[in-house]
Order: structure tokens, then sequence, then C-alpha cells
């Protein structure tokens, strides 16, 4: 079966998906270059035709994430929102009146009342949010049927069918859709069975975005929250959050408190005036792990499987890479598996599979990349350079060799190779990579990039190396795709200083020749001169840009000197 999958929610995007193999997927913000797009992809949706060749009238379902339809402001939650806001985003309005008079107590949001009322609200939009659906893809020349898939769901299958697993424990959470911020469900050979699932309104996910916003960072902006608390004492400023927020055994579920965002942030404003920024996300990053492990422990319990058990994982919380290792370290866990496109960017793939799942029964396939964005030819790559003056372009013989030498003399690469990479993470396509050995790197770097970050560059190492470098034998498949953290070794502090964030963890890719050739190839060739086969990897953009998609947005980065050297594969490109 040929399914078109689109999600419109923020980070919207699109991907074609033939009998349970993606084809390709793409989000709309790489070519809008607005972060986190919301909104219809359309530029995504002709990116994945040309990429797929599959043509529109070709498209036998259509995928629709989410029965609630969101947009911009009820995802960034405007301080002061105008008259206007508040009333075109009413329902957000309505329960933060409720929350504001004190209607927010654990008996409020009762899971079966908040999907109820968002099943009716999105029920109420669904004939004109249909029709415009329609209406657009028929403008695209696609006419075949339309499916909306629950939110959780979507992320659920994704995580699941993109696995090594047959029989898993399938988790969700972020701070919501379609009415709930969590599911639970065991798969195995007879399907997926979701046997526990928690309301919007109690969600570790929304006093970690509160913290994050107090801190001063936008919605999204999760990750520097995380990177932060390393450097700080979470003793000084957890009793504020478990107070807020904490997980109820008896229940199966987080219990929320607080307020419903403007007013918790506003009382996490107040109660955090004075405090450290550092303590300040240690406090929010410890109390999420507080309340996630031993909620992981008790599904481990009630999935009926055996532990130690297999662990899928989705959505936007589960892009938290501290937590990850966290879960990955309990006994009742063998291994983890995130789906690379963890959070909301990632619906449509899911939802997809979930169609796919519906009539086919399809067992699940172990990805072994995400590479499914477009890519370019030698011709469209001169084409490009050509707007640019001033640079010089070279084919050399040994790519990766020469990148290696590159590497060797101080040189900062941007690397622009092959397809574009699925996901929130650079994986080599994408990324600009650096050696390991300079600890200023994080700073001066990212300035270079006008980029604010608190956690080191990610480490890149072959598969066959993971142990050399960092500790643990679980979390494997995870790392694929830069996942989780891990504990470094002697050896990475040694060799690799740059990548050793202060609590001595480092947040690895580990990469196969079969995955990505140039990228193996080149860390092979930097091993040869140095004995240390580890790189720095990070994402090819500029502060708050998404990772380039096309090469004149890599050319671009490279004529305002973000890196030294620019690699188009096959060719180099330096400056006269």
């Amino acid at each position: 079966m040929l399914i078109l999958g689109v999600s419109t929610q923020h980070d919207s995007g699109a991907c074609i998906v033939r009998d349970g193999v993606v084809l390709a997927a793409a989000n709309e913000e790489r070519f809008s270059r607005r972060k986190f797009h919301t909104g219809w992809p359309e530029l995504s949706i002709n990116e994945i035709f040309d990429i797929s060749g599959v043509k529109p009238e070709d498209i036998e379902k259509v995928a629709l994430s989410s029965y609630v339809e969101v947009d911009e402001t009820t995802w960034d939650w405007p301080d002061d929102p105008s008259l206007g806001e508040r009333l075109s985003e009413w329902p957000r309005e309505a329960v933060t009146l409720l929350s504001r008079i004190g209607i927010a107590d654990p008996s409020f949001g009762n899971t079966g009342f908040s999907t109820f009322a968002a099943r009716i609200l999105g029920r109420f939009n669904k004939a004109g949010r249909m029709k415009r659906v329609q209406d657009a893809l028929a403008e695209l020349g696609v006419t075949a049927e339309c499916e909306i898939i629950d939110h959780h769901l979507g992320h659920a299958y994704g995580a699941w069918l993109t696995s090594p697993w047959e029989e898993s424990l399938v988790l969700t959470l972020d701070a919501q859709g379609d009415g709930r911020s969590s599911i639970a469900c065991a798969a195995g050979a007879e399907g997926m069975r979701t046997f526990n699932e928690i309301s919007f309104l109690h969600t570790p996910a929304h006093q970690y975005a509160y913290a994050t916003r107090v801190l001063g960072y936008k919605c999204g902006r999760e990750g520097k929250t995380t990177g932060l608390a390393a450097c700080g004492d979470p003793s000084k400023t957890l009793p504020i959050f478990s107070d807020r927020l904490s997980y109820s055994s008896k229940l199966r579920r987080f219990v929320d408190s607080g307020y419903y965002v403007q007013p918790e942030i506003e009382y996490l404003r107040e109660k955090l005036r004075g405090y450290a920024p550092e303590d300040i996300a240690a406090g929010v990053q410890q109390n999420l792990e507080d309340v996630c492990l031993p909620w992981v422990r008790d599904m481990v319990k009630d999935s009926g499987l055996a532990a130690p058990v297999n662990l899928c994982l989705s959505g936007g919380v589960f892009a938290n890479v501290k937590l990850n290792q966290r879960i990955v370290d309990l006994e009742e866990i063998n291994d983890i598996f995130v789906h690379p496109g963890m959070g909301d960017g990632g619906l449509h793939v899911g939802s997809a599979l979930a169609v796919e799942y519906e009539a086919t029964k399809m067992k699940p396939t172990n990805i072994p990349h995400v590479f499914w964005g477009p890519s370019y030819s030698e011709e469209e790559i001169k084409t490009a350079v050509k707007e640019f003056e001033g640079m010089n372009i070279e084919k050399p013989e040994n790519l990766a060799k020469a990148i290696a030498e590159h590497i060797h003399n101080d040189k900062v690469i941007g690397l622009f190779s092959g397809a574009m990479e699925y996901g929130p993470r650079a994986l080599g396509a994408r990324s600009v990579i650096y050696h390991c050995l300079d600890r200023s790197v994080n700073d001066w770097l990212n300035k270079r990039m006008s980029r604010t970050e608190f956690m080191p560059f990610a480490p890149v190492v072959r598969e066959e190396d993971m142990s050399r470098y960092f500790v643990g034998e679980k979390g494997g498949i995870a790392a694929q795709f830069m996942t989780v953290t891990y504990d470094v070794t002697d050896a990475c502090k040694k060799e690799a200083p740059a990548v050793v964030h202060v609590d001595g963890t480092a947040r690895p890719q580990s990469v196969r020749q079969d995955q990505n050739a140039l990228y193996y190839d080149t860390i092979t060739e930097y091993g040869k001169i140095t004995d240390s086969p580890i790189l720095i990897n990070t994402s090819f953009n500029m502060h708050e840009e998404p990772i380039v998609a096309v090469p004149y947005d890599a050319l671009r980065a490279f004529d305002i000197g973000a890196v030294d050297v620019l690699v188009l594969d096959p060719f180099i490109i330096t400056k006269k």
C-alpha cells in the first residue's frame, strides 16, 4: 500500500510509506527555514514526491495525525496573549481560567474526561479541517481517502514498528495530544494493546517546559535546560518542583497539583526568584527523573511482559537523553529504542505506519538509517556554488582522507552528504565535524554559529569503538540515532575531552559503514592519523535556524564563516 503521511502540528511534515517501508520523509522547517514550522507542510509534500518518484495519483491512503489541530500560539504559550489570541485559543484559555480559580487538583483532569473533551473538540473542527486538507491534496493530485490517527497512537506505532522487537513495552510521553500526555502499550505478535493512559493535565512535560520558559528560553528548547542541569545543584530547587508534580503508584499516573500554563509559569518565576539558572535546571531535571523512573517500573509490571523488557519510546519527553540513560540503566529494562523523530515532528511517519499496520499487520522492522530526505546531484551542487563568489571547488580522489587531513589541521568541517536525515538530530548528512581535543571548542564554535548551548558537542564513533569510549552494553540501538547519554571511559576523557560533559557523560552517535560510508570512512582515516577514531558531531545550522537542507543553505553558512571547509559530497569547497 502507498500511504502519504501528513502532520500539520508544530514541526509539521510529510512522508511516503510503501508496504511499511519509508521511502521519503521530511519536515517543513527545513524548507521554509522557520524553526518548528506549524501548519500545512506543502513544501515537504512536494519534496517527498520528488524524492520517492511516487505520483500523487498513486497514493492509496492519506494518514493525517491528531484529531485536535494546534497552531503556533497553542504550542508557544504567549506570556501576555492578546484578546484575539485568547479567543482563537479558547480551549486553552478555558483550562487556564479553571486553573487560576483552583480547579487544578488531582481530581480534575480525569483521563477519560480530557480525552472525551479533546475528541469533541476535534469533531467540532473536523469538517472544516478535512475540507482544507482534501482541497490542498486535490491541488496536488491526491484523491485518496484520508484517515485521522490519534496523536499518541501515532507516536506508539512509529516507535514500535521502526524498532527491532516484535514483543516490547511501548511508552509515549509528551505535553499533550488529543487529550492525553501518555499511553502505555504491550506489543507482540497479536498486536499492540493500550493498558494505561494519562491526561494532558498531568504530565512532567509541562513542568519542564515551564521551567525552560522561566530560564528565558522558548518552547521547544528544553535541550538547553537538560545541558545546563549538569552544572547545578538539584537539591536547592527540587522541593519547589516536587511539591507541584509527583508520581502516584496507586493511581498509576503523574499528579500535577499546580496551575496550567501562564499561571504556573508565573508561580514558578516567583518561587524560583534568586536561584541560579543552573540550580533551576538541575532541580527540574531531577524531578523529571524522580517521577518517570517509578512510572516506567510500574508500566513494566502492568504490561504482562516478562522482565527485563525491550522498551520502545516516543514523544517529546524522550528527547531528554539524560532521562533515557536513567531508564536504560533500570534492571527491569533489557534495552531501549527511541524513535528517531521522537517529537511531534515524527507524527507523519508514525501515523502512516499505523495505517499500514491496520491494513497488513506488518511486523516491526529495525530501520538501518533515517536518510529519507532530499539529495543533490553533482551538477546541482556546481550550480549552487556558482551563486557565491570566491569559492574553490575540488573533487578529491579520496574524499574521506582529505576531510580527515583538514580536521587534523584544525579545520572545522561543514559536512553535507547524501540524503538529509529525518528527525531532530544531525547524523552525518548535515553535520559540522571537528576533532575532540580542544576543550574550549564548545564556546568558540558556538559563538561562530551564533548559538547558545550548555551541553558539549556530541561525539561520533564507529560502532565497534563504542566500548573503548563509553561505559555500558545497553542502549546501542538508541546510540545510532543519538538519543541516549553514556558515562565515558578514561580513554574518552584522555582522547576526546571536548565531548565530555561536567557530569562525566556524553551523547554519542555510533555509525556503521553500511549506514553512512563517507562518515564512517572519515572517522577511520582520522583514526589512522591520530590513533583516536572519534570526532565531534554537531548540527549544521546557525542559531534559531533549522538544520541546513539544500546546498544553498550550507554555502551561505560557509560564506559567513560558520565553518572553515565545506564538503558538498563529492566536492570540497574552500575560499580563494
